[in-house]
C-alpha cells in the first residue's frame, strides 16, 4: 500500500497503472484501423497507418506512408504529400 494514501487513491493508481499496461501491450501488438485518412502533415516520415475508408476494393485496405511533418507546421503547396496504395487486409488477429 502506498504511504499517505486512502484506499481510493490505491485503487485509482492501480486502475491507471492497469490502463497504462494494456495500451502499451496494443501499441506493441496491433495497430488500429482508421475510419478515415490523417491530414496531411500529420503523420511522421516513414510512418504507416491503415484506414478503411471505402476507397479501396473488398478485401482490401488502404495504407497511408507518412511524407514526414513540415519544420514549421505550416503546410504549403511544396510540402511532400503523404502517399497510399490499396493492399490485401490481413487476417484479423
Amino acid at each position: 500500500m502506498f504511504v499517505g494514501a486512502g484506499p481510493i487513491q490505491v485503487i485509482l493508481k492501480g486502475v491507471a497503472a492497469a490502463a497504462l499496461a494494456a495500451a502499451l501491450s496494443g501499441a506493441a501488438g496491433a495497430q488500429g484501423i482508421l475510419k478515415k485518412a490523417p491530414m496531411q502533415g500529420v503523420l511522421w516520415a516513414g510512418e504507416i497507418v491503415f484506414v478503411d475508408d471505402g476507397a479501396c476494393p473488398r478485401g482490401q485496405i488502404k495504407m497511408v506512408i507518412g511524407a514526414g511533418r513540415p519544420r514549421n507546421e505550416i503546410i504549403l503547396d511544396t510540402t511532400p504529400k503523404d502517399t497510399s496504395k490499396c493492399i490485401v487486409r490481413p487476417p484479423p488477429s
